[in-house]
């Protein structure tokens, strides 16, 4: 099985530099740095909101994505109801790159070395800046606890969003 390191993952925040381009023409793709700032967790949710009823009282919590940019290019990220192991009591830190056209997100687990017999929804948000208007491919990840590390051939999330200024684009899965 394939994961990629905390190495890969510090290469990865060095790529960050490097930009997103899937199509020179397209002005609006992503160019330069995606810095992620003011990251907050919820911490562990004991509460469960009803999102889709599947019969028989088991509730189906969705993943959502929220991203609402403004005019200069800085964005805030919304990230709800992602499953974690109970151990890893929030989220530490969220990871942004964008390289050939694609939008990538890593979400960091704070606690990495202990692991529970259970999981629970998490939320998270925080600032994306630097961000530009355009079209992606976007994949969402989660690393795992131990060494930080995720399998880039499995994301949580794998589809198609588009940023524009002042207009919130969002998603569920």
């Amino acid at each position: 099985m394939k994961h990629i390191s905390q190495l890969a993952l510090a290469t990865m925040a060095f790529a960050l530099a490097l930009g997103c381009s899937g199509d020179d023409d397209n002005q609006d793709t992503q160019k330069g740095n995606i810095e992620v700032i003011d990251v907050n967790s919820s911490g562990c949710q004991a509460t469960y909101e009803k999102t889709a009823q599947l019969g028989n009282d088991k509730v189906l919590r969705m993943n959502s994505l929220m991203i609402k940019l403004n005019n200069k290019g800085d964005g805030m990220v919304m990230l709800s109801n992602l499953m974690l192991n109970c151990a890893a009591e929030s989220i530490e830190n969220v990871l942004m790159n964008c390289q050939d056209g694609i939008l990538s997100i890593v979400v960091v687990p704070a606690k990495d070395d202990v692991s529970a017999n259970c999981i629970c929804p998490y939320d998270c948000s925080f600032k994306a800046k630097n961000l530009k208007t355009g079209h992606y491919r976007l994949k969402i990840y989660i690393a795992d606890g131990k060494g930080k590390t995720f399998n880039p051939d499995y994301p949580i999330y794998e589809g198609e969003i588009t940023l524009t200024p002042n207009q919130e684009a969002s998603l569920t899965w």
